[in-house]
């Protein structure tokens, strides 16, 4: 009896060509492209907005309502390119070299607000400029992501991909973090002395921004020489139709649900904020490492590992199974958070509290690969269930249940920083802050997280499209490709002979 791996009979498994170490390389090339260009956004957007003078709750109102919309918008952006005809380079190749180069530009243009406006059309500026990123860097956006499920049909390989695209794209994210050394105000100070020139905040950070934005529009174009292996053509059906569809992805939409359960709590939006904020310190080598030094010092200390580790998420996860990975960080994250929190970042106790925040940030990377696994699988779900291979809207409800999630996080940090009366402002190069955050950060520091991994794990535990039954629908979709192939290949022929 013959057997089958992935879906694929033996002979078909053979002959299937193995993806190109390069195609490796142009996709996780992109990928890393666009996570230091959102990474830099994601670090330095909203607390560059308070820095020039708009006040944390309507920034954060602004951010959020923008990103609110920008997850809103997707289903729609997501079903055109469903229904987009597949060219010469495939279906997604156009889209995604056509909208590298304007998301960089714009991501610039969002730190070039004019400074001596009010302060309500600086934020007009901002949701203009945003909301006309947002489409171009949502087509980019789920055109790669939808590539990954179209490289090839092999599940194993899907896997692989998608584990080394991530952890190029988590270091990508993590990088801009470092920039910030350039920005804390003793170091601006000192930069200023040593080239005689007045150094500003906002300086760097504009010139930093024009930077990624080229370097980052050049990476991401890279993904464009990457190929597509399935070739589905769905058949005809309505617009409105095509959101419908996706009402079937049960995987998907317990996802997002996860993902907003998880963002609705209190949060500082930067941690940049705690290690200003309070006296925090460590003493290496015997120097003194504080504030915005520290918080770096802090994100690279955690990050490195995470980074190192993030394709042990491939080998665990196909032996314990996406989603038990996802439940397994979910609750480890909670456990090391609360301890961190009860050891307190006093003195040499921060020392163990960074080891324990380094366990936490690879699961977390392990958490985010498994989560775009579990997405990619569920493309497969909806063909075998509909006949229709949804990837657009399918990354397009990914794209959205991230970008909801930030929103609402954002939104809540705004209500966070405001309720603690904090104040970002620097005087004579310290950030300094009131009684009531003092008290509260820590907590809200380490147990914000805490609340949203116990919240976020309950969807996920009704996931359903795993083992067995994930088998034997991959066998009956690659089965169904096969008979479609050849009847296709039998009308062409007989055309010919009508011709004939």
């Amino acid at each position: 009896m013959k057997t089958r791996k992935n879906g694929l009979l033996p002979e078909k498994q053979k002959n299937r060509a193995e993806i190109p170490v390069r195609e490796y390389f142009f996709l996780s090339g992109g990928m890393f492209g666009q996570a230091v260009v959102s990474g830099f956004l994601t670090v330095f957007l909203f607390l560059f907005y308070n820095r020039i003078g708009i006040k944390p709750w309507i920034s954060g109102l602004v951010l959020g309502i923008s990103k609110a919309w920008d997850g809103v918008n997707d289903p729609v952006i997501g079903a055109l390119i469903d229904r987009k005809k597949q060219g010469a380079k495939g279906k997604f190749n156009s889209l995604i070299l056509g909208t590298a180069f304007p998301v960089g530009v714009l991501s610039v243009l969002l730190f070039f607000v004019p400074l001596h406006i009010d302060m309500y059309a600086q934020c007009v500026w901002i949701l203009v400029i945003y909301l006309g990123w947002d489409v171009l860097y949502t087509f980019h956006d789920i055109s790669r992501w939808s590539l990954t499920a179209r490289i090839t049909p092999d599940e194993n390989e899907r896997s692989k991909i998608v584990t080394y695209s991530k952890t190029l794209f988590e270091i990508g994210l993590a990088l801009p973090k470092i920039l910030l050394l350039l920005v804390d105000e003793k170091n601006l100070i000192k930069l200023s002395s040593l080239t005689g020139y007045p150094v500003t905040y906002e300086s760097v950070v504009r010139l930093t921004a024009a930077v990624i934005g080229v370097a980052g529009a050049l990476a991401m174009s890279l993904t464009f020489m990457a190929k597509e292996r399935i070739s589905v053509r769905n058949p005809p059906q309505p617009f409105l139709a095509d959101l419908k569809t996706t009402l079937f992805n049960k995987t998907l939409l317990l996802l997002l649900l996860s993902t907003l359960l998880g963002s609705g709590v209190l949060n500082l939006g930067s941690n940049v904020y705690f290690f200003n904020a309070v006296d925090a310190r460590l003493h290496l080598f015997g120097r003194e490492i504080s504030g915005t030094n520290l918080y770096v010092f802090f994100g690279v200390f955690i990050s490195v590992p995470a980074a190192f580790c993030a394709p042990l998420a491939h080998t665990i996860g196909k032996k314990i199974g996406m989603k038990n990975l996802i439940i397994l960080n979910f609750f480890s994250n909670s456990v090391l958070s609360t301890i961190a929190y009860f050891i307190g970042f006093r003195g040499s106790r921060l020392t163990v509290v960074m080891l324990l925040m380094t366990l936490t940030s690879i699961t977390k990377t392990w958490q985010r690969i498994a989560y775009i696994s579990l997405v990619t699988d569920s493309v497969d779900y909806v063909e075998w269930k509909t006949g229709r291979r949804m990837e657009g809207e399918t990354f397009a409800l990914s794209s959205l249940t991230g970008k909801l999630g930030t929103g609402l996080s954002t939104f809540m940090a705004g209500i966070t920083l405001s309720v603690l009366k904090f104040n970002p402002a620097p005087v004579n190069g310290v950030v300094s802050a009131g009684a009531l955050f003092q008290k509260w950060v820590w907590p809200v520091f380490m147990l914000g997280p805490v609340a949203g991994e116990i919240l976020g794990i309950v969807p996920v535990l009704f996931i359903d499209y795993t083992g067995s039954k994930k088998e034997r629908i991959v066998a009956e979709l690659t089965e169904r490709r096969a008979q479609t192939s050849e009847l296709g290949k039998i009308k062409q022929t007989e055309r010919v002979e009508t011709k004939t």
